[in-house]
């Protein structure tokens, strides 16, 4: 079983995160429909879709049945860490998600589109 620091993972996570964050509030922010908003409204959303992004932004560091994410502090978040983090049966989840996102073979500009449309539709 490989080994980790829970204490690192979890920091590196928890940066990971607030750089998702600012990722998707600048996401907002281009576009037009949504850049009107005020700025609570703009957090409700991100609140509404952090999480279902997630998968989006990452599924091409999922290889060979292993998550590749070196987190900023230099952890690695694999399965092993996944299972720790948020339990064996969400890390299944998300690991199922990931695969069928990859079976989709979304280009770019698709990707980015069901982002976009993700966002618009929320709540």
């Amino acid at each position: 079983i490989e080994q980790f620091d829970s204490t690192g993972i979890l920091d590196g996570m928890e940066l990971e995160m607030k750089q998702h964050f600012i990722e998707m509030l600048s996401m907002i922010n281009e576009l037009p429909a949504l850049s009107q908003i005020d700025h609570q409204k703009k957090l409700l959303l991100i609140k509404d879709i952090f999480f279902i992004t997630c998968p989006f932004k990452y599924y091409k560091l999922f290889i060979n049945d292993e998550f590749w994410l070196i987190l900023p502090n230099d952890f690695h978040l694999g399965r092993v860490a996944h299972d720790y983090t948020i339990g064996k049966e969400k890390a299944l989840e998300f690991f199922n998600l990931i695969k069928k996102i990859i079976r989709l073979n979304l280009s770019k500009s698709e990707q980015g589109l069901f982002i976009s449309l993700m966002l618009v539709c929320s709540g």
